[in-house]
């Protein structure tokens, strides 16, 4: 099993479509600003990051979900600019796993954004029809991919 303090560390590119006004076309508000990468997507890699590290140690069936995050997204940074993102475990039961995350400019000290995020450690085929059961009422359709 994962342990706490166990530190992993990843490389990101800043892809095109990333940026704020890409992330919601329809959305005048967002294309109207600067094209800057997206608190959405900094909060994506750290999250990426966080299952890069806990997937190997999960057993037969199991998947990840986020469940937390508290963050804050410090500096900006355009498409191409080169990240490193370093997640640490802080706390790891059973059922979930807590860490602290950073994600800086891969060239100099300068941090974009750190949080905190949560997953739960779930069984996927449980978890897939639960979701499938609950989308009807939702309104939503069934999973592509359970």
């Amino acid at each position: 099993m994962l342990t706490p303090n166990d530190t992993f560390t990843m490389d990101y590119t800043v892809a095109p479509g990333h940026t704020v006004g890409d992330i919601l076309p329809e959305a005048a508000e967002f294309t109207a600003l600067p094209d800057v990468f997206t608190t959405g997507c900094l909060l994506a890699i750290m999250e990426w990051a966080c299952i890069r590290q806990l997937n190997p140690h999960l057993g037969e069936g199991q998947i990840s979900l986020g469940v937390g995050m508290t963050m804050t997204h410090d500096a900006p940074c355009t498409t191409g600019a080169r990240l490193v993102i370093e997640c640490t475990p802080t706390q790891v039961t059973e059922k979930f796993v807590t860490w602290e995350v950073e994600v800086r400019a891969a060239d100099t000290a300068v941090v974009m954004g750190r949080g905190t995020h949560t997953r739960a450690i779930v069984a996927r085929e449980k978890f897939s029809a639960a979701v499938n059961r609950a989308a009807p009422e939702l309104g939503g359709e069934q999973l592509r991919n359970p």
